[in-house]
């Protein structure tokens, strides 16, 4: 493998050898700055070919083809997760592009609170050369838990059994408050999921029920009239989310006679998507299998 030390010094000479040999160009980009602590980090990386002829990225004598540089607000280098640092080979052709997704939450230890710096670097091993991408700055902070419930794992489920902590915090973006919520396993210190549910505006919290599949059912006002029904298991999955409106009734989750949880009221805005439907990012999002962060030690 190539040495930590040298690694930092060839990424040191990015900048540099992008003005000099601008064969590959690479650009990085994130959807904002300030993240809730273990929420998926969506980084957007961009290649194209300005080499004149076809190549394949592809890792070469232990040097991955894709790096990011991490930076924390001490300025020292964090090393990738183990083994959460491989990518997939990519071919491009002579003036192509491309363009894919990378959660940096799986693949970086970037959960605690702070500020990082984060830079894309492509390495190309014909020309035993680093591309770059700009800097780019975020901040990881925490939200305000608001509603938290200890649930069990019914039969038919992984890990059946075992307990979940569900929670859902506020938390304030740049030019609004958010709803997240929260699943982890305190026993084992996991978290399986943070994941932005909706806005949360001052009208009031959510209305929250619990089937007796201790699956969690959500519905909050998102603006005038408006509401987001959601529904998420105790592994993440966000099973249902559509939208709904208040006509003469206002909509409502009310428990029905064999404990199960439907909407009373309002107007249905369209029949309820899976989360694979409502976010363009779905597909991107990592496996269950992927996505559980080690709580910090204490």
């Amino acid at each position: 493998m190539v040495s930590h030390r040298f690694l930092v010094c060839a990424l040191s000479l990015l900048a540099l050898s992008q003005q000099l040999h601008a064969q590959l160009k690479v650009d990085l980009k994130l959807p904002r700055r300030l993240y809730m602590a273990y929420e998926p980090i969506m980084a957007s990386i961009a290649i194209t070919n300005f080499s004149g002829r076809d190549i394949t990225l592809e890792n070469n004598e232990g040097q991955n083809w894709l790096n990011f540089e991490v930076t924390n607000a001490d300025g020292t280098l964090l090393p990738p997760r183990a083994g959460k640092s491989q990518f997939e080979p990519r071919r491009l052709a002579a003036g192509e592009s491309c363009n894919f997704a990378v959660n940096l939450v799986t693949s970086y230890p970037v959960t605690e609170f702070g500020s990082y710096r984060i830079r894309a670097s492509i390495y190309f091993a014909p020309m035993s050369k680093f591309f770059s991408s700009p800097l780019r700055n975020i901040e990881v902070s925490e939200g305000k838990v608001i509603w938290e419930q200890t649930l069990g794992v019914p039969e038919g489920q992984p890990d059946v059994g075992n307990q979940r902590q569900v929670s859902l915090l506020s938390f304030r973006n740049a030019d609004e408050n958010d709803l997240y919520v929260r699943i982890e396993d305190k026993d084992a210190g996991v978290i399986y999921e943070t994941q932005k549910v909706g806005r949360l505006i001052a009208q009031g919290l959510p209305q929250i029920e619990v089937d007796p599949r201790n699956t969690l059912h959500l519905m909050q006002i998102v603006s005038p009239k408006t509401y987001l029904y959601s529904r998420i298991g105790l592994n993440g999955e966000q099973i249902l989310h559509g939208t709904y409106y208040e006509t003469k009734t206002r909509p409502k989750l009310a428990r029905m006679a064999n404990g199960d949880v439907g909407i009373a009221g309002g107007q249905a805005g369209g029949a309820p998507a899976t989360a694979q439907e409502t976010e363009a990012t779905a597909a991107a999002r990592p496996k269950i299998s992927d996505r559980p962060a080690e709580l910090p030690k204490e």
